[in-house]
């Protein structure tokens, strides 16, 4: 077996859109369901500032459920917001 075919996948990161709301959510876990389950994923949240309960449940799935998906620059709004 050569050394690209076993080398890890690199980690990649997924900028998320202003809005991520149900609709968003629901196609961004088909993606995750369809990643490589060997690279990490980095979701930043950066941009979003419209969001509803189904990105409220999408952290906290990510945080407990979803090895090697993290998620970075979540909005103060959306930490509040899980308070």
């Amino acid at each position: 077996m050569s050394e690209a075919a076993s080398a890890p996948s690199a980690p990649r990161t997924i900028l998320l859109p202003k809005r991520l709301r149900a609709a968003e959510v629901a196609a961004l876990l088909a993606e995750i369901r369809h990643r490589d389950g060997e690279s990490p994923l980095t979701l930043d949240l950066r941009e979003v500032e419209d969001f509803d309960a189904a990105t409220l449940a999408l952290l906290g799935h990510v945080a407990q459920d979803l090895p090697g998906v993290t998620a970075v620059n979540v909005p103060e709004a959306l930490v509040r917001a899980g308070a």
